[in-house]
């Protein structure tokens, strides 16, 4: 059944505050900060948008999620 809900993520940061380091794909206890994101919001929503940097990678999005996340890029780069 719709929600009609969405979320976002935002992941098209530079990271400054810890060095360049890409947070999204900081692995905790084996998961990445990113799959431990959409393990919460995509149960709960109909889509979650993530918002990447013009010419980044798409992160490793877990099979259980591919139908509900879509990436999309910032047209606007580092605007905080």
């Amino acid at each position: 059944m719709s929600r009609g809900l969405a979320a976002g993520i935002l992941a098209g940061g530079r990271a400054r505050r810890l060095g360049g380091i890409d947070k999204p794909r900081i692995a905790i206890d084996g998961r990445t900060i990113f799959a431990r994101q959409l393990d919460v919001l995509a149960p709960r929503v109909d889509e979650v948008l993530v918002a990447i940097a013009p010419g980044a990678a798409p992160l490793a999005v877990p099979p259980r999620w591919h139908d509900r996340v879509r990436f999309v890029v910032d047209d606007v780069a580092d605007a905080g």
